[in-house]
C-alpha cells in the first residue's frame, strides 16, 4: 500500500494461471482505494512473465489480451532458467545474463513502457 501510495505508474506482472488472474480485482480495487491519496497513480499496464511457448500459455495470452479490461503491453516475458540462476547469485537478471531472452525481454519492455 505505501508502494501505491509513493508512486504515480503501476506495471502489473502476470503469471498465467488461474490465481494471478483471480488476484487482478483485489488489486485493482487496492490501486482505486490508493488514488484517495494519490490522484497521480495511475496503472499503466499489465505484463505477462513467465511465459512459455505452448498451447494453453498462447490460449490464455489471447484470452486475456482480447478479453481483459485492463491495459496490456505487448512486451511479454518469456520462462527462463536463467532468471531462477540470477536469484541464487543474487544478480539482476540483466548482469546475470544479459543475452538470455527473459532480458532482451525486459528491454522491450522497459522501451515499451517508456514511449507511452
Amino acid at each position: 500500500m505505501n508502494a501505491l501510495a509513493a508512486s504515480d505508474d503501476v506495471l502489473i506482472p502476470i503469471r498465467l494461471d488461474r490465481f494471478t488472474l483471480d488476484g487482478m480485482e483485489e488489486l485493482m480495487d487496492q490501486i482505486e482505494n490508493i488514488k484517495i491519496v494519490n490522484k497521480n497513480l495511475k496503472l499503466k499496464g499489465c505484463f505477462i512473465t513467465q511465459f512459455a511457448k505452448n498451447k494453453m500459455s498462447i490460449q490464455k495470452e489471447e484470452e486475456l489480451r482480447n478479453k481483459t479490461k485492463y491495459p496490456m503491453f505487448k512486451a511479454l516475458i518469456r520462462r527462463s532458467i536463467k532468471i531462477e540462476e540470477s536469484t541464487f547469485v543474487n544478480m539482476p537478471i540483466l548482469e546475470h545474463s544479459k543475452r538470455c531472452n527473459a532480458s532482451k525481454d525486459y528491454i522491450s519492455l522497459v522501451e515499451e513502457y517508456l514511449n507511452l
